[in-house]
């Protein structure tokens, strides 16, 4: 068999290869991105979520509920993560099961965060309303508990490291 006719055989059977791999992997290739941004997602967004917990009820309670800090830090509530994922990758949010719990606690969130600005909730409310609804997720198991408690300890052991250089 000449080199040329080598050539000619191993460019079409890698052509070939190609292809066929490619048109069978190829759905696989996108589910396993999907899974792979879902899992992301999730833990990005009760991280956040543990973030506004954090400031809001366990640092607030620290500070007694200090007016000027408590003002800034309820000024500053965010979802950006999860408003991210809904909005540029939502097949990816919908794979979270509890997706619909996250999305409802997003939403008040936001609602705290104009109720307060638009003083129609004190700062007490604002905090004890984190508390009821945080509770209720969790205890009805809408809410993934292990993962936010994990998240919520995560900033404790931050915030006890930080104590501790000051």
């Amino acid at each position: 068999m000449s080199d040329l006719t080598k050539i000619l055989l191993s460019a079409a059977t890698g052509w070939a290869l190609g292809l066929i791999s490619g048109i069978l992997l190829e759905p696989f290739k996108a589910w396993y991105v999907r899974q792979f941004t879902a899992k992301r997602a999730r833990k990005d967004i009760y991280k956040e979520f543990a973030d506004v917990y954090f400031r809001i009820v366990v640092l607030g309670k620290q500070w007694e509920l200090n007016p000027s800090y408590m003002k800034l830090n309820i000024e500053e509530m965010r979802t950006e993560v999860f408003d991210f994922y809904y909005e540029q990758h939502r097949d990816a949010v919908y794979k979270i099961p509890e997706w619909k719990h996250l999305q409802g606690f997003s939403e008040s969130i936001k609602e705290k965060m104009m109720e307060f600005k638009n003083n129609n909730a004190s700062i007490a409310e604002i905090v004890d309303g984190f508390e009821q609804e945080i509770a209720l997720l969790t205890r009805f198991k809408m809410f993934d508990s292990k993962l936010f408690n994990n998240q919520l300890q995560k900033l404790r052991a931050r915030q006890k490291a930080s104590e501790l250089t000051l």
